[in-house]
């Protein structure tokens, strides 16, 4: 088991009992989220605050920075293909990224969204991974083309302005944005929202 604070990587091998530090070669650096690979268990992700990301395939000892090519090092969030563990995709201050050999080079993934959107929250659907969904500070957009393209889906949303999106792992049609304003909640896949 691993968690994330804003110093540092944590690993527990007794269900949070004890924790031991997991940040070799992170010295300095603030932590947004982490994200692993299920099918390598001991390959991680890290977004920062604003040094990029950082990889390690070996539980956390120790990091490489895994950059490059991204045009913003903020990362709020960072996704992993399930079928295909060398596809990620991240979320930054400008835009959408995806790396196609697991990190060592990222490229724009923007058509549909305007330069310069904001990126807080990346979803993929476990059923069908070329789904996504991206919380920006001008709406929710979504793909069915594993980020080749996007379109807004905010009928229905009175904020656009999204500042965490959640997926109903269970139902991935049902998806949940918190907003300066309230929460809304979407039953067909972002179709169409109603706040709750």
């Amino acid at each position: 088991m691993y968690t994330a604070s804003g110093d540092g990587i944590f690993e527990s091998a007794n269900r949070g009992e004890q924790w031991t530090a997991r940040d070799t070669g992170l010295t300095g650096t603030k932590i947004n989220a982490l994200a692993s690979v299920p099918t390598h268990p001991l390959t991680l992700y890290i977004c920062t605050l604003k040094n990029g990301v950082f990889q390690s395939t070996d539980a956390g000892q120790p990091w490489t920075p895994k950059s490059t090519g991204l045009l913003d090092m903020f990362i709020p969030a960072l996704t992993v293909d399930p079928t295909n563990p060398a596809l990620l995709y991240a979320a930054t201050g400008a835009g959408i990224f995806t790396s196609h050999d697991a990190g060592a080079h990222w490229a724009a993934a923007n058509t549909g969204i305007s330069a310069g959107t904001f990126v807080g929250s990346l979803n993929l659907d476990p059923t069908e991974p070329k789904t996504l969904h991206a919380g920006t500070d001008q709406g929710v957009f979504k793909t069915t083309t594993a980020g080749t393209s996007w379109t807004a889906s905010n009928t229905g949303l009175t904020d656009t302005n999204i500042e965490v999106l959640a997926l109903d792992p269970y139902n991935p049609q049902t998806l949940y944005v918190g907003t300066f304003s309230g929460v809304f909640k979407t039953t067909d896949g972002g179709t169409n929202w109603v706040r709750r």
